[in-house]
């Protein structure tokens, strides 16, 4: 059992919304859900007489798979209409619903949350970093900042922590691989969104993430987030390996989902390369995570990666407000000090 798992419990749980997000709910059903499953893979749907095997019978079928097949059995019997259910994480199954289905889910003993899948965008002030010029600056004052704790000297020197043998991956809205800033160390990753005939990304799961030279319309938040990890010219870590992984959509907005399955793309990834202890997840998406984001950041955390979430960079003051990231699993980093 995952230590990340709360107790499950056959009381109604409410369900999370993302303050931040839009379009939560839609003509009568809930967008999307999220499920946490509290149980061992072969016990879900035995009370149900519903076991749901892999098509392949090469695998053991993860609790949040067999969770979505239990709900997909029991949809045709009761025709209540549950959309499409995948899992995320082996504990975490994705799903669509309709209202008048919901209140099942959230008394359901094996489910420990339920969050809402919204569709959330980027804020103005994430977007305006991107377009901000530090070309002026020999050393910006961000880079001469971190690499003392005392005052500014003009200078940046990372000594022999560049970077060198890690892996950052950057769970944002792309990253444009092949900008000369990054010396030929950024890589195809993967992408929650974009589909086949998108010339921005690859194919869904394979090589997304990939944003293409001259393609104007694509938002470059990504490949900005990824200049300031690891660029040549203005990166903290210059030697690191960048992975484009899409967390948004080329446009700068997603869902949940989209976050968490980055998040699990990244930590599986970092496994079966071997790098998971030199490898960083940075989540540079300024909202407030909700109980199944944080498992996801646990659950990559127990594996060995890093991850750096923003700390909000909306000059407000972070003490008086939820945290983005948990604590001690996620880093919390901002560009402000105020």
């Amino acid at each position: 059992m995952l230590s990340t798992c709360a107790t499950a419990t056959e009381s109604a749980k409410a369900l999370e919304y993302n303050a931040s997000a839009t379009r939560c709910t839609e003509q009568g059903y809930v967008a999307g859900l999220i499920v946490q499953v509290c149980a061992r893979a072969g016990q879900v749907g035995r009370s149900l007489g519903v076991e749901p095997r892999d098509s392949a019978q090469t695998r053991t079928v993860t609790p949040a798979e067999e969770y979505a097949g239990v709900l997909r059995a029991r949809d045709r019997r009761k025709l209540t209409g549950v959309g499409n259910a995948y899992r995320i994480f082996n504990f975490v199954a994705a799903l669509t619903a309709p209202l008048d289905h919901l209140n099942e889910v959230l008394m359901d003993s094996r489910v420990a949350h339920v969050q809402a899948d919204c569709y959330a965008v980027l804020t103005p002030v994430e977007l305006a970093a991107t377009s901000a010029s530090t070309s002026s600056a020999a050393v910006p004052w961000g880079l001469d900042r971190i690499d003392s704790r005392t005052g500014l000297d003009g200078r940046f020197d990372a000594g022999e922590q560049r970077g060198w043998n890690s892996t950052i991956y950057i769970a944002d809205t792309g990253v444009r691989i092949s900008h000369r800033d990054f010396g030929g160390r950024a890589v195809r990753g993967w992408s929650a969104y974009c589909n086949d005939e998108d010339d921005t990304c690859g194919a869904v799961g394979v090589d997304g993430g990939v944003i293409t030279a001259g393609h104007s319309g694509c938002n470059s938040h990504g490949t900005h987030v990824a200049s300031t990890a690891a660029g040549t010219q203005f990166g903290v870590a210059k030697a690191a390996t960048i992975v484009a992984v899409q967390a948004l959509n080329c446009y700068g907005g997603g869902t949940t989902s989209g976050i968490i399955g980055a998040i699990r793309w990244s930590m599986e990834d970092a496994i079966t390369m071997g790098r998971e202890r030199t490898s960083v997840i940075s989540l540079s998406l300024t909202s407030n995570l909700g109980s199944i984001d944080k498992a996801a950041v646990v659950e990559a955390h127990n594996a060995g990666l890093v991850v750096v979430a923003a700390a909000g960079n909306a000059a407000y003051d972070q003490c008086a407000s939820l945290p983005t990231c948990p604590q001690p699993c996620a880093r919390c980093d901002g560009p402000k000090t105020d």
